[in-house]
């Protein structure tokens, strides 16, 4: 489920607008304000994922569910020196909320947006964990900055300190035995710095013999130093702090490993090979060793990796029916697509009811609450030619005092409309479902009933919506049912996006218990009925 989303520098919306979403968050305002652009960046990431012939593209801003045009149409003011920035809280099942934070620039050479920047969110949604950014030399994504105030790091440290004194006591007995004239030592409550001392004194006097040239490309000489490192680590670890060990963490993650990507989503962890010049710098061997014992390079990939993952499957799971609907059609063919979605503008609705009967019954059910006077129908052909049933269908309405049955077509165009709504509706489980004016060409009291359809399936079904909508007759269902204790306030959402001298900016407008709003309606926004009448 969706959970938190900002948006920064698209179309209408200048500055970073922070929308809370909820099971049903219902988008209202002025014509031309920005309410279809919040939906228009969603559908930009999504069909960037499903429609990108290239997998190196970053966002493709004409595809099959929206166009808008390029960077520099899509972008705030048209002013191609913005980033374009968008953030996406996910609320995982079972676990900590998790999300990315996406950042986008124009690069002038190949005249296409660039990710430059992620970072990663658990739980909070003000501050990452920590911060990616591309090298665009290796193509990869690599750590730049952490944020330790995150609760994250400080329940990674709780467990770290424990660990890291035995990880490094195991590690300078297995450097010992690397070494002929070195024995392991034994822990001591003083510490093993003495220990060590010891064992290298009689290698700094062989060394003294060494010809002064040849001194420091000695084994003798490497072996002294990396046990002095060991002994220098150890007190550097008896005063360690949280902040010293994310330090130390970031000097060694930068030359270990990054994260390989696809289209704008980080996809899997990528290990550098050794770099030779980092060969004898013992301090940063040890600690890489440590880290990599104690799995931090893991844990970060993983949780990195899982929030990708997450933020993937919501974007390709997400389904949208546009404003526009399809006018239906006489006969249908099936074109064995056994889908479970309507399409954009609803063309999946005959294929959806040829193949599942479980969703016809429940479309009926609809159709008999909506009061809607049909119930609905696949009539399916047989070949003359070897009475086989073909795949040509038609869907046909039954009209319930008369019992004749017509097309489609010969009713009135309202139910063509809302017939995907319905459908879609009905036949989702845990999808978030979003829908641009469902109420078109739909009577007052269908609209009311809306509202009951979508709580029904946000109870039932464990779907989720977002609707963008001028009708004031399905929040008046809402809050009825928020009065009668159907619904509450946490699964609601109202957002008024409207004009600002800064470009467009949405407000939260909050109910009560009672359903009642808590926060005025800008501008009067249904106050135009009372006007005229009064």
């Amino acid at each position: 489920m969706l959970r938190h989303y900002e948006i920064t520098n698209f179309k209408a919306f200048g500055k970073t607008q922070v929308i809370p979403f909820k099971p049903i968050t219902l988008i209202y305002g002025p014509n031309s304000a920005g309410k279809s652009s919040i939906i228009q960046s969603l559908l930009l990431l999504k069909q960037t994922l499903e429609d990108a012939d290239n997998l190196d593209t970053m966002l493709l801003p004409q595809g099959k569910l929206t166009n808008l045009g390029n960077y520099r149409e899509f972008i705030h003011g048209h002013d191609v020196d913005y980033a374009f920035s968008i953030k996406i809280i996910l609320e995982i099942e079972n676990e900590s909320d998790l999300g990315l934070g996406l950042k986008f620039v124009y690069d002038q050479d190949t005249a296409s947006p660039i990710l430059t920047q992620i970072d990663v969110f658990q739980e909070n949604a003000k501050l990452p964990i920590l911060s990616y950014e591309i090298d665009l030399n290796n193509n990869i994504f690599s750590v730049t900055k952490i944020y330790s105030e995150h609760s994250f790091w400080q329940n990674w440290w709780n467990s770290f300190q424990q660990q890291l004194h035995e990880e490094f006591f195991q590690q300078v007995n297995r450097t010992l035995k690397e070494y002929n004239r070195l024995k392991p030592v034994r822990r001591s409550k003083k510490g093993i710095s003495n220990a060590l001392e010891k064992q290298i004194e009689p290698l700094k006097e062989d060394l003294e013999k060494v010809k002064p040239e040849n001194r420091s490309e000695s084994e003798l000489a490497y072996c002294i130093d990396e046990i002095e490192t060991l002994i220098d680590l150890e007190q550097q670890f008896s005063n360690y702090t949280l902040d010293d060990a994310i330090q130390d963490f970031r000097q060694v993650i930068a030359f270990s490993s990054g994260l390989g990507y696809r289209n704008f989503l980080p996809e899997n962890s990528i290990l550098f090979e050794e770099d030779e010049n980092l060969r004898y710098k013992w301090k940063f061997k040890h600690l890489l060793q440590i880290h990599q014992a104690l799995k931090t390079n893991q844990v970060l990939d993983n949780l990195t990796l899982k929030a990708s993952e997450a933020v993937r499957k919501f974007l390709t799971e997400m389904i949208y029916i546009a404003p526009l609907r399809d006018y239906p059609e006489r006969l249908y063919t099936f074109s064995g697509n056994v889908t479970d979605q309507v399409g954009k503008t609803g063309k999946g609705i005959a294929d959806l009811l040829f193949t599942r009967d479980d969703v016809l019954e429940s479309l009926n059910q609809k159709f008999q609450t909506f009061n809607l006077g049909y119930r609905i129908k696949t009539v399916k052909f047989m070949n003359q030619d070897d009475h086989q049933i073909s795949d040509i269908f038609t869907l046909r309405l039954v009209d319930q005092l008369t019992n004749i049955d017509v097309s489609l077509l010969d009713v009135g165009f309202g139910i063509s409309q809302i017939l995907p709504v319905l459908v879609q509706s009905v036949a989702s489980r845990n999808r978030t479902i979003v829908i641009e004016q469902p109420e078109v060409h739909i009577h007052p009291r269908l609209q009311t009933e809306l509202g009951d359809l979508f709580i029904e399936s946000i109870k039932s079904f464990g779907n989720r919506f977002i609707i963008e909508t001028h009708s004031e007759h399905l929040i008046l269902r809402i809050q009825r049912r928020i009065r009668e204790g159907q619904l509450t306030p946490d699964d609601v959402l109202v957002l008024y996006v409207d004009h600002s001298n800064e470009g467009s900016a949405c407000l939260e407008l909050r109910l009560d218990s009672e359903g009642d709003f808590i926060d005025e309606w800008p501008d009067g926004f249904f106050e135009e009925g009372y006007k005229e009448i009064f």
